[in-house]
């Protein structure tokens, strides 16, 4: 019982670290850092807390440097591999995400969330070819997953089939996450002076939004 009031437990004050930071207890959470800090634990196990923690704070340059750092030290895990590919992603440095990536499938090839993360990489760099590939490939292990119909919608938009994005969006309960995406994604061509590409996958989007969803007036 006193385990679950004040952790001292390494995996226990692990787990606690984590549950702070999933709920945005960040203090909380860089308390407990601290106190994991002076444990008779590897120093790879107390620098990925460290990367997590930064990473929930949005310091994604200093969580990809201490991810790296715990690789190096402690050798490809999977739990490692998802939070640099994660860093990477936010980071848009998206040919070393798909690196990552592709060494976390190797190590746990049907792992459903990764392909459609790594679809969704692909969509950023522009192949949507491999990205088709790999939606297939997760649909063909769960057709029904929340983040397959994800992927689903944000290809078909990328495509220019809004017809198929409307009918997979309309499974959707909330649809933050494609607005985030697409947004990300039309910045991004507007960084690159692809203005009109940018206005234009905007375009799609909306008309990729069931009636029912439209909640935003333009």
């Amino acid at each position: 019982i006193q385990q679950e009031v004040v952790p001292t437990e390494p995996i226990n004050l692990e787990r606690k670290i984590r549950q702070l930071l999933s709920t945005g207890k960040f203090k909380g959470a860089f308390k407990r850092i601290k106190e994991y800090g002076i444990l008779d634990v590897p120093k790879s196990k107390k620098l990925l807390l460290e990367a997590e923690y930064a990473y929930h704070r949005g310091r994604y340059a200093e969580a990809k440097e201490k991810a790296l750092t715990v690789l190096t030290l402690a050798g490809e895990s999977i739990f490692t591999l998802n939070l640099l590919s994660n860093t990477l992603v936010k980071l848009r440095e998206f040919d070393q995400a798909m690196r990552v990536l592709d060494i976390a499938q190797s190590l746990s090839p049907l792992n459903v969330d990764r392909i459609c993360q790594m679809a969704d990489v692909q969509l950023e760099m522009g192949d949507t070819e491999q990205a088709e590939s790999k939606l297939a490939e997760a649909e063909e292990i769960d057709s029904e997953s929340p983040v397959v119909i994800q992927t689903k919608v944000n290809s078909s938009i990328m495509k220019g089939d809004t017809k198929a994005a409307k009918s997979a969006m309309a499974k959707m309960p909330k649809i933050d996450k494609v607005l985030s995406f697409m947004n990300n994604r039309a910045v991004a061509l507007s960084k690159c002076d692809q203005v009109n590409e940018a206005v234009e996958l905007y375009q799609r989007t909306l008309l990729s939004i069931p009636e029912n969803l439209k909640l935003i007036k333009i």
